[in-house]
């Protein structure tokens, strides 16, 4: 990078494709040499750093809110697994308390023999 050929405008101009790109291997040297030569951008520079800041702000909330959402399904499902498995033990009780046998119970439940011997 030449020092001495670089216009203002164009030294905003890479400062912000630099920061819209932040994948660049050698960003960090090439924003220090842009702001060597544009000391009278600093404001440029300082409004530059607060949108990056926001945006990692942002994206950090967007993955506590995606991690939200995961964490709330996961916790659905297994109420939901709990909320099943007691509708068959009450089925069961049920079936047990009208004289159905235990063989036909675990065939249509999936419960197992000492699970329905422990609601007798």
């Amino acid at each position: 990078m030449n020092q001495q050929y670089n216009s203002d405008n164009d030294i905003i101009t890479i400062l912000n494709y630099l920061f819209i790109a932040l994948d660049f291997p050698n960003v960090d040297h090439i924003v220090q040499q842009l702001s060597e030569q544009a000391d009278k951008h600093q404001e440029v520079i300082v409004n530059i750093a607060q949108q990056l800041q926001e945006k990692g702000c942002q994206e950090g909330l967007l993955q506590d809110i995606e991690q939200g959402f995961e964490k709330g399904i996961e916790k659905g499902r297994t109420e939901e697994r709990v909320l099943a498995y007691q509708r068959q033990l009450n089925m069961a009780r049920n079936l047990l308390k009208n004289g159905v046998s235990l063989e036909l119970i675990v065939a249509s439940t999936d419960l197992s023999r000492e699970e329905l011997i422990s609601l007798q």
